[in-house]
């Protein structure tokens, strides 16, 4: 098991995932670790954890699909975790509890001028959204 503490790691994949028993979707990411151990982590894609998952995919190096984060780099905080097995034992598992960004340095690929107004306009309303007005801010002309 991976010792509890923070570690940068980096994107080895992401794909579509979804949970056999509830059937709740979600994006199942696998890290490496710098001493070569990997850790998979779940980002939940239900509406009450948008804006945490949002924040993970941002820091992962989100791009518009799931191939644009891979081989970036991030900061993960991992936890011990307990859980009852199916036969009724107590276990531990190391978990991912943050996916943090390094703060600079990740990959990017060439955006056409319709992509980057479509990502203007949605992260606008996440914006505003977060900011729970439902307004944008006075920037709203601002063209970049």
């Amino acid at each position: 098991m991976i010792t509890p503490g923070k570690y940068t790691a980096s994107v080895v994949s992401v794909s579509d995932w979804t949970s056999p028993e509830k059937g709740t979707p979600a994006y199942l990411a696998t890290f490496k670790l710098e001493d070569g151990q990997t850790i998979q982590s779940k980002i939940w894609l239900t509406e009450g954890a948008e804006k945490s998952s949002a924040k993970s995919l941002d820091a992962m190096g989100f791009n518009g699909d799931l191939e644009s984060m891979v081989g970036n780099t991030v900061s993960l905080v991992i936890e011990e975790r307990e859980y009852i097995g199916s036969d009724g034992k107590t276990y531990k598992s190391a978990d991912v509890k943050w996916i943090n960004s390094l703060g600079g340095g990740q990959k990017s690929a060439p955006t056409s001028a319709a992509e980057a107004a479509s990502r203007l306009q949605r992260m606008k309303a996440a914006v505003a959204a977060l900011r729970g007005n439902g307004k944008s801010s006075p920037a709203d002309d601002v063209k970049f």
